[in-house]
């Protein structure tokens, strides 16, 4: 028994010098490749984040403009755009009746 631990002893005494800087190495690379790894994903991840922002952005806007529209017609009692000027009764003058012709 005593024999046999001092054995294994002697195998530990042996090999640790070989398997404990692999074991170092190995810890080491794995580490850099963890930390890579996550850089790459908190990039992409801003990214994205920056993205939705601005569409999200962009939506509002749309939003906020569609909404000061539809105040300033209820408002104004406007609807729409005005159309161009023109002679009674021609095309484009917002008044009803036959275009005129000549």
């Amino acid at each position: 028994m005593f024999l046999a631990a001092l054995g294994a002893n002697k195998l530990a005494v042996m090999l640790v010098p070989t398997v404990h800087p692999t074991v170092v190495c190995l810890g080491n690379t794995i580490g850099d490749v963890w930390v890579s790894v996550q850089t790459r994903v908190q990039t992409w991840v801003s990214s994205i984040a920056t993205g939705w922002k601005v569409v999200f952005g962009m939506v509002m806007m749309m939003l906020v403009l569609a909404a000061v529209g539809v105040a300033v017609s209820k408002l104004t009692g406007r609807h729409g755009v005005a159309p161009p000027s023109g002679a009674n009764g021609a095309a484009g003058s917002g008044v009803p009746g036959r275009m005129k012709r000549g």
